[in-house]
């Protein structure tokens, strides 16, 4: 199975980020590791434009350098999806996954014990009831899932004038037109709760570990926990001493951030 991120170092951030661009590097660096701790001979692509700099990351990765519209991310970001599909095809697997995420499973299964040609995440969301950031195609009949993604891009460049949706939520509103007008493509659609699931915003809420979630989506403010949860759960530690490590970690890097000030 391939995972494939996308990350540009823009000043046009979404409206729910508050961290810089180091910070962001960090939590990309931790979700890297998520995959190869249940996938370890899994790659890695990171879909990013020619001026972000990745050299600060501690993990191998691969580069792979598209154009982007900063004043237009999320559809920069699937152009560049489909445009790495085009280049690469479909030979194995392929998961596109947001940075802030963290695997908390072998995926690897999904495509083993389901008949499908795209899986995609759900949730009770009137407006928006598929997350953008889990998107898995299936190499079983790759021209199907080649073609629902190319009627999905579609659908995102014909409405991505309404209201800003190409900078930010275009992504799910094409996404659930693609899902409705489908007649193609085999869709497996798949709890948010398991596979693309956002815990709750406070720190006693990584404490013990989710055996039932497959994939952890640290969105907004919740990004300042995925480092958290990492330590705690995922780094090969004790629990207690992984949350001793994160917070020694974390006083020391608000004591740097004091004295650079």
């Amino acid at each position: 199975m391939r995972f494939v991120t996308f990350h540009v170092q823009t000043e046009a951030a979404h409206p729910h980020l508050r961290i810089d661009h180091a910070h962001y590097l960090q939590l990309l660096e931790l979700m890297v590791r998520s995959v190869r701790r249940f996938h370890p001979a899994a790659s890695v692509t990171v879909l990013t434009d020619a001026v972000t700099d990745l050299s600060a990351l501690r993990v191998p990765v691969s580069r792979e350098v598209h154009p982007v519209d900063a004043g237009a991310l999320m559809l920069s970001r699937a152009r560049a999806q489909w445009a790495h599909l085009q280049r690469h095809g479909l030979p194995e697997p392929l998961l596109f996954l947001d940075t802030d995420m963290l695997v908390n499973a072998d995926l690897s299964t999904l495509p083993a014990i389901h008949a499908f040609d795209v899986a995609l995440t759900v949730r009770e969301h009137r407006q928006m009831p598929i997350n953008g950031g889990f998107l898995l195609l299936n190499n079983a009949d790759p021209p199907r899932g080649l073609g629902f993604f190319q009627r999905y891009l579609r659908a995102f460049e014909h409405q991505a004038h309404d209201a800003g949706r190409a900078a930010w939520y275009g992504d799910q509103h094409a996404l659930a037109a693609a899902v409705a007008s489908e007649t193609d493509a085999r869709l497996l659609m798949l709890p948010c709760a398991r596979y693309n699931h956002t815990p709750g915003n406070r720190i006693r809420k990584m404490r013990r570990p989710r055996h039932d979630t497959a994939v952890l989506h640290f969105k907004g403010d919740r990004k300042r926990l995925m480092p958290i949860y990492w330590y705690a759960h995922l780094a090969g530690l004790p629990p207690v001493l992984g949350l001793s490590w994160w917070a020694v970690r974390a006083l020391v890097a608000r004591i740097q951030r004091r004295l650079r000030v």
